[in-house]
């Protein structure tokens, strides 16, 4: 499972590196946690649209990727499930599944602004961030 995402995720130079449970387990045991049954790895959110492609086309028999619609939404309790198009997750941004036994790799984002501060400009989140620094004085 890992080395076929390896793999896909080469191919379509998506950087990743694995996380949570999964990168507790390669430290701890060089494995999986034995009650952690998926491989959890983090990527740049800004790659989500080579996902949605890569989606869209017939790249394996045995693979598939679903992406969470509303990926963009950067709180995920704010997302909502779609079942009917096999998503049943909200957290990851996308999910890289084995079709015959539904093993999955979860894959999820990381920003490269700080969520908080998105739709905000930069002058604004400067200006903040010194008032509350000049509130610990």
């Amino acid at each position: 499972m890992v080395q076929a995402w390896s793999h896909l995720a080469e191919k379509y130079n998506i950087q990743y590196w694995l996380s949570f449970g999964t990168l507790v387990g390669y430290v701890q045991r060089r494995g999986l946690l034995p009650h952690d049954l998926d491989i959890d790895v983090t990527m740049l959110s800004s790659d989500t649209p080579k996902l949605i492609e890569i989606s869209k086309l017939n790249f394996s028999s045995t693979y598939e990727i679903k992406v969470q619609p509303q990926w963009k939404i950067v709180d995920e309790l704010k997302r909502s499930y779609f079942r009917k198009d096999g998503i049943n997750f909200i957290a990851p941004n996308a999910r890289f599944i084995h079709q015959k036994t539904r093993y999955h790799v979860d894959i999820f984002p990381a920003y490269d602004f700080n969520p908080t501060y998105a739709n905000e400009s930069t002058e604004m989140q400067q200006s903040e961030n010194l008032t509350v620094h000049d509130n610990n004085y």
